[in-house]
């Protein structure tokens, strides 16, 4: 998919429904399991982002049963859909590229004050935490990196809610780094 418009853009990078495509990730799951797990948004609006994206084709119902009366639907982001793919986002402009930036790091800043405002929130227990590193790589080299990182992740990715397991978050921000003539160092 190549389409870059805003609308499709805004339509990835509201915040409600970033957090929404995150929380699904490559799992399916209830509205209930989401609204439990984004008890932080009223359920009007997470009911309103859903059938949004639902709209827009973002979403796609696997299952629906009858509880109490309703009907509870099963969603799963759909597998031919990235929300933005890397071709998409190197047609972004400097803006606009900006502007997705800003949205991905206002995400990971409400998430971490979420996790914050936890009253037993502990980096060093919960095994979290946040740093930046530098060093030097060729591009083969950290490609080959890449390609690990990928590959320890892969099995992480299909394990669902069980025994012993807690949802986590990895975000990775990586930059080729300009000296401060603007040459490469």
């Amino acid at each position: 998919m190549t389409d870059t418009s805003p609308a499709r853009l805004d339509l990835f990078l509201h915040p409600v429904r970033l957090r929404i495509l995150l929380a699904l990730g490559t799992l399916e799951r209830t509205t209930r399991e989401l609204a439990t797990s984004l008890d932080d948004i009223p359920v009007s609006s997470l009911y309103r982002h859903l059938q949004t994206l639902l709209d827009a084709g973002a979403l796609e119902v696997v299952s629906e049963r009858r509880v109490r009366g309703a009907v509870e639907k099963t969603l799963r982001v759909r597998r031919d859909l990235a929300p933005l793919t890397p071709d998409e986002i190197g047609n972004l402009t400097a803006d606009r590229l900006r502007q997705t930036f800003l949205a991905f790091m206002l995400q990971l800043y409400q998430e971490f004050d979420r996790y914050l405002r936890q009253p037993d929130a502990s980096l060093g227990r919960d095994l979290a935490g946040f740093t930046a590193v530098q060093f030097y790589a060729t591009d083969e080299e950290w490609g080959t990196f890449i390609q690990a990182l990928n590959a320890a992740l892969v099995p992480l990715l299909s394990q669902e809610k069980g025994e012993g397991r807690r949802r986590r978050r990895l975000a990775t921000v990586a930059l080729h780094d300009a000296g401060e003539d603007g040459e490469s160092q």
